[in-house]
């Protein structure tokens, strides 16, 4: 059954709440206590978010723009208990989703995002790109017997703290020792 849609001026709003439905279309229009008990129970999500029945028709409901991390379990959600959807596709949805909730945001009300704020929203991407590097540098550290393998992932991640945020920035120089730290660990007498 098809759930009810605000009333959106054309626009970055409109556009994600329409993709949305949509979604919910091709998931095979489930009803909203189906999607609510699979939330709570089946598909926990990884976040803090109502998902009670009136919390789930809230996402589709409501003209304001929805919690990122809600919309995006809500995304998983829809993909994988209703159209069977594996990880990939999810991902690339969710990107999708993401990238238009970020739209609306930018054009909330209608007042584009300001400069420092775009500046601070570029900087937010690029240490999240570097942490996400850094994450699995770590993890390759641990769990890999191959010390190149470990001196590789960390050498990745230097390169790209370098790229992104220059070579005198103290983020670079911590992940620069890290790697000094790992690759120390791998000498043999």
């Amino acid at each position: 059954m098809p759930l009810k849609k605000p009333e959106l001026p054309p626009g970055p709003m409109a556009n994600l709440n329409n993709e949305l439905h949509a979604l919910h279309r091709r998931a095979g229009e489930p009803s909203l206590p189906r999607m609510s008990t699979l939330w709570r129970e089946g598909h926990p999500g990884t976040y803090a978010t109502d998902r009670s029945k009136s919390g789930v028709a809230a996402m589709f409901s409501r003209p304001d723009l929805p919690n990122g991390e809600a919309l995006m379990d809500l995304v998983a959600l829809l993909m994988t208990e209703f159209m069977g959807a594996d990880e990939r596709a999810v991902k690339v949805q969710q990107e999708i989703f993401r990238r238009l909730r970020d739209a609306a945001a930018g054009h909330r009300d209608a007042h584009p995002v300001s400069g420092l704020v775009a500046d601070l929203q570029g900087m937010a991407a690029r240490y999240t790109k570097l942490a996400d590097a850094v994450q699995y540098a770590e993890r390759t550290a641990v769990v890999s017997y191959v010390p190149q393998r470990r001196r590789e992932a960390f050498e990745f991640a230097a390169e790209l703290a370098t790229t992104l945020l220059g070579a005198e920035d103290p983020v670079v120089q911590r992940i620069m020792e890290r790697a000094d730290q790992v690759s120390a660990l791998d000498w043999t007498p």
